[in-house]
């Protein structure tokens, strides 16, 4: 809300055995996706990183008066995997 003036938005958080997705939409003023990456006070490129930590994905999509759309994707196999190769060490 405070960058895109929009008064309402939607966050959908759903999940499955294998994954966990978050989508975050709006109908604020929009922006352009390219120039917010090197402009780092929005913190997109911060919120990206964090998501490739956890091997996930992260997409913006975004036009001007358009509104705004960021989608981040995690799988949850390789935490599975992780933990299965961390037993068979111990």
């Amino acid at each position: 809300m405070k960058y895109s003036g929009a008064r309402h938005f939607s966050v959908i958080l759903w999940g499955s055995a294998n994954e966990i997705r978050l989508e975050v939409n709006d109908r604020g003023v929009g922006f352009d996706v390219e120039r917010a990456k090197l402009d780092r006070g929005l913190g997109l490129v911060s919120m990206q990183e964090r998501v490739h930590l956890v091997h996930g994905t992260f997409t913006i999509e975004s036009t001007e008066n358009g509104g705004t759309k960021i989608m981040v994707r995690v799988p949850l196999v390789a935490e599975v995997k992780a933990s299965a190769t961390d037993a068979e060490s111990a």
